[in-house]
């Protein structure tokens, strides 16, 4: 709906120059952006006049291409630029002439659609307030009117939550003003940070509601045994929305609570590591864009961490059935998601900085850490954050895609920079400009170079120059932790033994005390990742030719003026990847499968090619 209204506004087949200014990401949508790539369009972001004439004359000066030059925030576009191309503007307001557009800014893309649909029959232009409770109300399904109590809000939002939606910032705090009368405040204002944070809360209850059974004083602020909550409660324990715990059942208990009370654990992990590869196999039927992969690799993350305590090795049948769907999807996809909305949450890694920026801008605030593991994987975070967990931190948990090949120098480099890797080709097998395109990112978005730190080769978080840089009060902070990539590399054993690794580095509490800190400080921290790994068997080593001489055993780059490789691609397992956004000086062959060009049968963990747990990477948020 929304998708052919702003399609009709452009001449896609009257133009082949056409500048869209789109400053709320209308065009940002899986649809939107299929229909412009198949009218033949090469779309480019413009942000930066000297990255672009750069881009222009190195890949399209003299050429027939069709060109969408996509502008998502106010820049210089200088006079012949604009001379060279049709020029129209989509806007929020064009769309949703009934709506206060300051709320749907905040507003994922994927909701525009019935938001039209329901906003086209009001009688009269809503105000800011009036659009959140319209917005909750048609589309969240949840009456602010109705909701005058702690207890309202907890069954509300276990029922949006419960059905994998979440609400979006803007939301919650119209909700929170609306409670402003309550005596919960704080409650009130813990489990509307989020989704995490809800459920967090709800854990914590119902350990108090166990305890109730046994010790009079303890009481519970959620009513367990409420109709409304009480359904819930066998699906929230089978689906790990909540983790039973170590309670002994008691005569007089209601039966419903044996659900969330732990007999035997290691059956308890059992039956968590069943239930999520149900959770898979019905998900991996069932695809309908890219956010059901990046929830499914948060599960598979979990499976292995689980198979690990467990002592299984099933899941590596899963991944090969999980990844050869993943790649026929990637090679059909992968092109759209660079130009996807990232209001909620990064969708690449290159959206990571654009991300912070603008939730720092929304929310008043000036301080970040941001943390990335080289090489995490989501099996990897799931120790991390498990850990972190069972010290009271509270995590908002999600993830995003690295950029392929899954290497350190394109993915790190384009997290850092927030750039595509077409636009540092000079450098795309470099790790040293990370530092230099961290800094001129937040300069060009107002602050100091002084104010800008960038640190690599953390191992310990016991640092002096890093916890110097807290100390001082450095307003942008980015690290580098490259402890994970480096018992990646260093050992040829399988999961359980980097498992048993990360444990170890986990159990010093550096990492936590560096948090603690961070925390009280201040800093709002990010954790993410520029890439992942996979346990992998090797089929032989290549070597002649080779541009990149690196550490992942997962690709081989070549000129790509030297031919077409076709003996390389009849005689081993591999795949050349030819997605969009890499610079074509360069011909990327990736080995399919598991496999890695190492030693015959070898076992290696490894990077660098389209499996899913080296493309979908950790993105999470510590709330303070």
């Amino acid at each position: 709906m929304i998708d052919e209204i702003l399609l009709k506004k452009m001449p896609l087949k009257e133009c082949d120059r056409i500048l869209v200014k789109d400053l709320c990401n209308l065009l940002s949508d899986d649809y939107t952006v299929g229909m412009i790539l198949s009218e033949g369009y090469k779309i480019i972001y413009y942000h930066d006049v000297d990255i672009y004439r750069y881009q222009y004359e190195t890949s399209y000066r003299g050429k027939s291409e069709k060109l969408l030059l996509l502008v998502n925030e106010e820049c210089y576009i200088p006079w012949d630029i604009k001379q060279d191309y049709f020029i129209l503007e989509v806007s929020l307001g064009d769309v949703f002439e009934n709506l206060d557009v300051e709320v749907l800014k905040e507003i994922e893309r994927e909701y525009y659609d019935v938001i039209y649909e329901k906003s086209s029959k009001l009688k009269q232009k809503l105000d800011f307030d009036e659009t959140c409770a319209f917005i909750l109300k048609s589309i969240f399904q949840v009456d602010a009117a109705l909701i005058s109590s702690l207890g309202d809000l907890v069954k509300n939002l276990l029922k949006l939550y419960y059905k994998g939606m979440e609400l979006p910032p803007v939301l919650r705090r119209y909700i929170k003003k609306s409670l402003d009368n309550v005596n919960e405040k704080d409650i009130v204002e813990k489990i509307l940070k989020g989704k995490e944070a809800f459920f967090d809360f709800l854990q914590e209850q119902w350990e108090v509601f166990l305890e109730s059974f046994v010790e009079d004083s303890r009481k519970p602020i959620v009513d367990f045994e409420d109709p409304d909550i009480r359904v819930y409660i066998d699906n929230l324990f089978k689906e790990g929305y909540l983790n039973p715990i170590r309670f002994e059942y008691k005569t007089g208990m209601p039966e419903f609570v044996k659900a969330g009370i732990i007999v035997d654990y290691k059956e308890a992990v059992r039956k968590e590591h069943d239930e999520a590869v149900r959770k898979i196999e019905e998900r991996i039927e069932n695809i309908k864009g890219y956010k059901d992969w990046l929830e499914i690799a948060k599960v598979f993350g979990e499976i292995i961490y689980l198979s690990c305590l467990l002592d299984l090795e099933e899941y590596r049948l899963l991944s090969d059935r999980i990844n050869e769907k993943f790649k026929n999807w990637l090679l059909e996809n992968y092109g759209k998601l660079p130009f996807m909305s990232f209001t909620s949450s990064p969708v690449m890694v290159h959206h990571v900085q654009h991300y912070i920026v603008n939730l720092l801008r929304r929310e008043e605030k000036d301080r970040v850490v941001l943390i990335v593991f080289d090489g995490m994987s989501e099996f990897n975070w799931c120790i991390i954050k498990n850990f972190l967990k069972e010290r009271s931190f509270l995590l908002e948990d999600k993830a995003c895609f690295a950029w392929i090949p899954t290497i350190t120098s394109v993915s790190r480099q384009a997290l850092f920079s927030g750039e595509i890797p077409v636009n540092f080709k000079d450098t795309l097998f470099s790790t040293d400009y990370d530092e230099k395109r961290f800094k001129k990112f937040y300069v060009e978005h107002g602050y100091k170079e002084s104010e800008v730190a960038y640190l690599r080769g953390i191992k310990t978080f016991k640092e002096e120059a890093l916890l110097e840089s807290l100390r001082s009060g450095t307003k942008i902070i980015g690290v580098v932790a490259d402890i994970i990539d480096i018992y990646g590399h260093q050992e040829f054993f399988d999961y359980k033994g980097f498992y048993q690794r990360i444990e170890v580095f986990l159990k010093n509490g550096f990492l936590a005390e560096f948090l603690e800190e961070a925390g009280k400080s201040s800093y709002e921290i990010f954790i993410t990742s520029d890439h992942g790994n996979i346990s992998t068997v090797g089929q032989g080593s290549v070597k002649e030719g080779v541009v990149l001489d690196t550490l992942s055993n997962r690709i081989a780059v070549y000129q790509a003026k030297y031919g077409d490789f076709g003996d390389l691609l009849r005689e081993k397992q591999v795949i050349e990847w030819k997605g969009d956004g890499l610079p074509k000086e360069f011909k990327y062959l990736i080995c399919d499968g598991n496999y890695s060009f190492i030693k015959d049968g070898e076992s290696a963990i490894s990077h660098g090619g389209i499996a899913l747990e080296e493309v979908v990477v950790p993105f999470a948020r510590i709330i303070n």
